[in-house]
């Protein structure tokens, strides 16, 4: 059952190291994003899928454990999503401890919130990118598939904002 649910943005700048000289600009949004997951971590979830738009590349589940990189972006910063827990895979394509593919730059991002946020290993944590947008259906079947993975399941979405900059 989903007991609670966030959004946080993803653009890699939210990593100091990517940012470089404009890492203090963004304290304010890093703060709110780890207050986000604090209240995340708050609602005692059995387990948290990070979910976020992906490439081809990207798509699909990502187990607990699995890498991902800013290298691309100039700066020699690696995470993983979450620290696996001994015994728990998450997903089948963890023989590893993670997923063979990396993953995508939102899931990375939202693995870089969790860590630096402090989340509890102790709580199992999946990935899901997401690469087109799916059926009113489809979005359904996998709500409740993602719903009915623990009785207390927890969702952070990480997400692109508009490039608008008026009102309009």
């Amino acid at each position: 059952m989903l007991i609670a649910a966030a959004v946080c943005p993803c653009p890699p700048l939210l990593v100091p190291e990517v940012a470089a000289g404009a890492a203090p600009e963004l304290d304010g949004l890093r703060a709110e994003c780890f207050e986000v997951i604090h209240a995340l971590a708050a609602a005692r979830p059995e387990r948290l899928i990070v979910l976020g738009p992906a490439d081809r590349a990207g798509r699909g589940p990502h187990a607990q454990g699995a890498a991902g990189s800013f290298r691309g972006f100039g700066v020699e910063v690696d995470v993983r999503l979450a620290a696996p827990v001994a015994g728990e895979s998450g997903c089948e394509d963890a023989a590893d401890g993670g997923s063979s593919r990396s993953l995508p730059t939102s899931l990375t991002v939202g693995a870089w919130l969790l860590e630096h946020a402090g989340w509890d290993p102790a709580v199992p944590v999946e990935g899901l990118g997401v690469g087109e947008p799916l059926a009113a259906e489809r979005c359904i079947h996998v709500g409740r598939e993602l719903a009915g993975r623990a009785e207390r399941v927890a969702l952070l979405v990480m997400g692109d904002g508009t490039a608008c900059r008026t009102l309009k």
